[in-house]
Protein backbone atom coordinates (compact mmCIF):
# COMPACT_ATOMS: atom_id res chain seq x y z
CA UNK A 1 0.00 0.00 0.00
CA UNK A 2 1.41 3.20 -0.72
CA UNK A 3 1.52 6.14 2.05
CA UNK A 4 -1.07 8.84 1.22
CA UNK A 5 -0.32 12.57 0.17
CA UNK A 6 0.35 15.09 2.47
CA UNK A 7 -0.89 17.67 0.03
CA UNK A 8 -4.94 17.49 0.16
CA UNK A 9 -5.20 20.52 -2.38
CA UNK A 10 -7.34 19.52 -5.54
CA UNK A 11 -4.67 18.75 -8.12
CA UNK A 12 -4.48 17.18 -11.44
CA UNK A 13 -1.73 14.01 -12.31
CA UNK A 14 0.12 13.53 -15.40
CA UNK A 15 -3.02 12.06 -16.79
CA UNK A 16 -5.05 15.12 -16.30
CA UNK A 17 -7.47 13.09 -13.81
CA UNK A 18 -8.14 15.13 -10.52
CA UNK A 19 -6.68 13.96 -7.38
CA UNK A 20 -9.19 13.73 -4.77
CA UNK A 21 -8.68 15.21 -1.28
CA UNK A 22 -9.29 11.79 0.26
CA UNK A 23 -6.38 9.75 1.33
CA UNK A 24 -8.31 6.52 0.59
CA UNK A 25 -9.70 7.70 -2.46
CA UNK A 26 -5.84 8.83 -3.35
CA UNK A 27 -4.83 5.57 -2.50
CA UNK A 28 -7.56 4.02 -4.62
CA UNK A 29 -6.41 6.58 -7.16
CA UNK A 30 -3.03 4.85 -6.99
CA UNK A 31 -3.85 1.37 -7.41
CA UNK A 32 -5.84 2.39 -10.59
CA UNK A 33 -2.91 4.73 -12.04
CA UNK A 34 -0.96 2.15 -13.99
CA UNK A 35 -4.36 1.22 -15.47
CA UNK A 36 -4.73 4.81 -16.57
CA UNK A 37 -1.17 5.13 -17.57
CA UNK A 38 -1.84 2.27 -20.11
CA UNK A 39 -4.94 3.67 -21.29
CA UNK A 40 -3.10 7.24 -21.92
CA UNK A 41 -0.65 5.26 -23.87
CA UNK A 42 -2.92 3.29 -26.02
CA UNK A 43 -4.90 6.20 -26.34
CA UNK A 44 -1.55 8.07 -27.52
CA UNK A 45 -0.72 4.99 -29.75
CA UNK A 46 -4.41 5.23 -31.15
CA UNK A 47 -3.98 8.86 -32.24
CA UNK A 48 -0.59 8.47 -33.54
CA UNK A 49 -2.29 5.18 -35.60
CA UNK A 50 -4.54 7.91 -36.54
CA UNK A 51 -2.39 10.30 -37.65
CA UNK A 52 -0.14 7.99 -39.58
CA UNK A 53 -3.24 7.17 -41.47
CA UNK A 54 -4.12 10.45 -42.26
CA UNK A 55 -0.27 10.92 -43.63
CA UNK A 56 -0.73 7.86 -45.60
CA UNK A 57 -3.91 8.92 -47.12
CA UNK A 58 -2.56 12.10 -48.06
CA UNK A 59 0.65 10.67 -49.42
CA UNK A 60 -1.73 8.24 -51.40
CA UNK A 61 -3.49 11.73 -52.73
CA UNK A 62 -0.24 13.23 -53.59
CA UNK A 63 1.11 10.04 -55.25
CA UNK A 64 -2.00 9.94 -57.10
CA UNK A 65 -2.01 13.48 -58.41
CA UNK A 66 1.60 13.17 -58.83
CA UNK A 67 1.06 10.12 -61.28
CA UNK A 68 -1.83 11.75 -63.12
CA UNK A 69 0.43 15.36 -63.39
CA UNK A 70 2.98 12.67 -64.85
CA UNK A 71 0.76 11.06 -67.09
CA UNK A 72 -0.37 14.37 -68.45
CA UNK A 73 3.52 15.47 -69.56
CA UNK A 74 4.37 12.42 -70.77
CA UNK A 75 1.01 13.04 -73.07
CA UNK A 76 1.91 16.51 -73.89
CA UNK A 77 5.79 15.96 -74.52
CA UNK A 78 4.00 12.78 -76.85
CA UNK A 79 1.66 15.23 -78.56
CA UNK A 80 4.86 17.92 -78.92
CA UNK A 81 6.72 15.44 -80.30
CA UNK A 82 4.58 13.96 -82.85
CA UNK A 83 4.01 17.80 -84.02
CA UNK A 84 7.64 18.41 -84.29
CA UNK A 85 8.01 15.42 -86.41
CA UNK A 86 5.18 16.76 -88.87
CA UNK A 87 6.79 20.29 -89.07
CA UNK A 88 10.28 18.68 -89.70
CA UNK A 89 8.42 16.82 -92.47
CA UNK A 90 6.68 19.30 -93.73
CA UNK A 91 9.66 21.40 -93.60
CA UNK A 92 11.42 18.82 -95.24
CA UNK A 93 8.50 19.07 -97.55
CA UNK A 94 8.97 22.08 -98.47
CA UNK A 95 13.07 22.17 -98.73
CA UNK A 96 13.36 19.55 -101.51
CA UNK A 97 10.33 20.75 -103.27
CA UNK A 98 11.67 24.07 -103.44
CA UNK A 99 15.14 22.76 -104.27
CA UNK A 100 13.52 20.88 -107.34
CA UNK A 101 11.22 23.67 -108.38
CA UNK A 102 15.04 26.12 -108.05
CA UNK A 103 17.16 23.63 -110.04
CA UNK A 104 14.67 23.46 -112.95
CA UNK A 105 14.05 27.60 -112.57
CA UNK A 106 17.83 27.56 -112.97
CA UNK A 107 18.38 25.11 -115.22
CA UNK A 108 15.41 26.96 -117.75
CA UNK A 109 17.63 30.51 -116.78
CA UNK A 110 20.91 28.60 -118.26
CA UNK A 111 18.78 27.42 -121.26
CA UNK A 112 17.45 31.30 -121.74
CA UNK A 113 20.76 32.55 -121.93
CA UNK A 114 21.99 30.16 -124.22
CA UNK A 115 19.01 30.40 -126.53
CA UNK A 116 19.41 34.67 -125.93
CA UNK A 117 23.67 33.88 -126.98
CA UNK A 118 22.62 31.84 -130.03
CA UNK A 119 19.97 34.35 -130.83
CA UNK A 120 22.59 37.58 -130.74
CA UNK A 121 25.13 35.22 -132.71
CA UNK A 122 23.31 34.54 -135.42
CA UNK A 123 21.72 38.58 -135.47
CA UNK A 124 25.21 39.80 -136.19
CA UNK A 125 25.48 37.96 -139.00
CA UNK A 126 22.23 39.70 -140.39
CA UNK A 127 22.91 43.04 -139.48
CA UNK A 128 24.92 43.73 -143.24
CA UNK A 129 21.85 41.98 -144.59
CA UNK A 130 19.31 44.12 -142.56
CA UNK A 131 21.56 47.50 -143.68
CA UNK A 132 21.17 45.90 -147.10
CA UNK A 133 17.26 45.35 -146.89
CA UNK A 134 16.86 48.99 -145.20
CA UNK A 135 18.70 50.42 -148.54
CA UNK A 136 16.64 47.83 -150.67
CA UNK A 137 13.51 49.14 -148.82
CA UNK A 138 14.26 52.89 -149.14
CA UNK A 139 14.83 52.65 -153.18
CA UNK A 140 11.52 50.49 -153.92
CA UNK A 141 9.83 53.71 -151.46
CA UNK A 142 11.53 56.02 -154.49
CA UNK A 143 10.88 54.30 -156.93
CA UNK A 144 6.88 53.86 -155.81
CA UNK A 145 6.93 57.96 -155.00
CA UNK A 146 8.47 58.02 -158.64
CA UNK A 147 6.09 56.07 -160.33
CA UNK A 148 3.03 58.08 -158.62
CA UNK A 149 4.27 60.73 -160.02
CA UNK A 150 4.71 59.44 -163.54
CA UNK A 151 1.45 57.29 -163.72
CA UNK A 152 -0.71 61.03 -162.36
Amino acid sequence: MERPRNDHSNREDLTGVPSNSNPEASTSHSTSQPLQDAQSVLSDAERLDHILQGIQGDARTVAASLDAMLKNIKWCLTCATEATKEHLQCYDDAAVSTHKTTSEAVEAARSLVASSKALQNEMEHLEPLAVHVRALRKMLEQLEAHADLVLR
